[in-house]
């Protein structure tokens, strides 16, 4: 029972870095030599569990328009067995509905639940269930536990972790500026999140030196289909990333090869070096700023080796993402062309007067 707890609560960090096809083989030698399959099952009810959080995320900002709009395709992906939206939209940028959705299978030990095939999961996967000992209904039965669980722990940690970016940007320039600065910030601009009032046009410049292309024409389905958000992206002709207005460091990833950045009036940007670099755990990257850091535009925020990086099998591409932009505002993105640090071409947010 311990292991299938293990196993499933753990199963879909695994997708995160991609191991998770090497089931496959496992699953098919666990049939030929007896005929059925327990890890199909839990698999299953792994992925569920993490849409289960995605529904608790979502009734906790249920308000919050871009929210339903990441949270419900999400979910619909999910129940067909596709967590990558889920895992990299939702979960993990909110990080606590990760932890939510990591529910042990249980169930799938106790009714000796299994698959009599592999390669589908969730809705589809019923199809699959080995009907002996009442299978379709402990099939499920197994999954809606799983999706209540994960739905009542990201509620319940959400009580205690939750911070929506406004929040978390707010409490970063309160540790650079103290707390005297942070007052007065708020006292002139918005009450709500500390920060002064943004301008009908807030304008992002180039934070590369290269080509910029769509984000659409990212080789990378994450971006490419704007799961994290909209935004553009350059193919870099050096090794350095700029920051493109002024404002503060929320967070460095560890690896080193992304940020997260607010702008002195709160819009948040995500900057990501390259696609699946975070396989190399940071080697060939190095980070000239830290968490909670105020920086200006124009200054240097990380280099990378781009040879090294490319050498190593790995697309350099700099995609940077609006993460949370406001409703009342709207992106306009340039068409593609060359950037440097002086041009516009990165973003400008204005307001939507519609």
């Amino acid at each position: 029972m311990f292991g299938y707890a293990v196993f499933s609560g753990l199963q879909q960090l695994m997708v995160i870095t991609g191991l998770h096809h090497i089931f496959g083989a496992i699953e098919a030698q666990l049939l030929a030599d007896t005929g059925r399959n327990f890890i199909n099952p839990l698999m299953s009810v792994a992925i569920i569990a993490q849409g289960g959080a995605v529904l608790g995320y979502l009734v906790m900002h249920r308000k919050n328009v871009k929210i339903r709009e990441l949270c419900i395709p999400s979910f619909i992906s999910v129940l067909f067995g596709i967590t990558e939206p889920a895992l990299f939209g939702i979960n993990l940028r909110y990080r606590f509905p990760i932890i939510g959705g990591c529910i042990g299978g249980i169930l799938v030990y106790l009714t000796d639940l299994a698959a009599v095939g592999f390669g589908t999961t969730v809705v589809p996967g019923i199809a699959l269930a080995d009907p002996a000992n009442n299978g379709y209904v402990n099939y499920i039965l197994a999954h809606a536990a799983a999706i209540a669980g994960g739905f009542l722990m990201t509620l319940v940690l959400g009580k205690f972790m939750d911070k929506t970016p406004r929040e978390a940007a707010a409490s970063s320039r309160a540790q650079v500026q103290g707390p005297d600065d942070a007052g007065q910030a708020g006292s002139t601009g918005n009450k709500e999140n500390g920060n002064p009032q943004a301008p009908a046009e807030e304008i992002f410049f180039g934070y590369a030196k290269g080509q910029q292309i769509a984000m659409e024409d990212v080789k990378d389905e994450t971006f490419a289909n704007k799961v994290l958000g909209d935004g553009t992206a350059v193919l870099p002709e050096e090794g350095k990333v700029y920051a493109p207005a002024d404002g503060t460091v929320l967070s460095v990833f560890d690896t080193k090869h992304a940020l997260c950045f607010a702008s002195s009036y709160g819009t948040e940007i995500l900057i990501h070096i390259g696609v699946d670099t975070v396989n190399l755990k940071g080697k060939y990257f190095t980070a000239h700023v830290k968490d909670g850091d105020s920086v200006k535009q124009g200054q240097l925020l990380i280099e990378f080796d781009r040879e090294q990086i490319e050498k190593a099998g790995y697309d350099t591409v700099i995609p940077m993402i609006f993460t949370d932009l406001q409703d009342d505002r709207r992106l306009d993105i340039p068409a593609p062309g060359k950037m440097n640090l002086n041009s516009r071409a990165a973003g400008v947010c204005r307001l939507d007067k519609n």
